[in-house]
């Protein structure tokens, strides 16, 4: 595998988190029956809380095209993520 895969999925981890969470939400909502809607409520929130402190840390550095250039990483990508 080439290392600079590895290192673009570490600039990548906003969607990694939320992807996460999504699915930790999925499946607290399949095997959690009475304390479902706090519990999904509680996950999804930490999870958005994380994916934006991950993504906050990533303003101000250098832009750079991820995955041999088929994803833009600037500001601008941060800041709608």
């Amino acid at each position: 595998m080439d290392p600079k895969i590895i290192q673009d999925l570490w600039e990548f981890t906003p969607e990694i988190v939320i992807t996460c969470a999504m699915l930790l939400v999925v499946l607290a909502d399949i095997f959690l029956e009475k304390a479902r809607r706090g519990a999904t409520f509680l996950i999804a929130g930490v999870g958005l809380l994380a994916a934006l402190v991950v993504a906050y840390g990533q303003f101000g550095t250098i832009g750079s095209p991820l995955f041999f250039g088929m994803i833009a990483q600037d500001d601008l990508a941060i800041f709608f993520k």
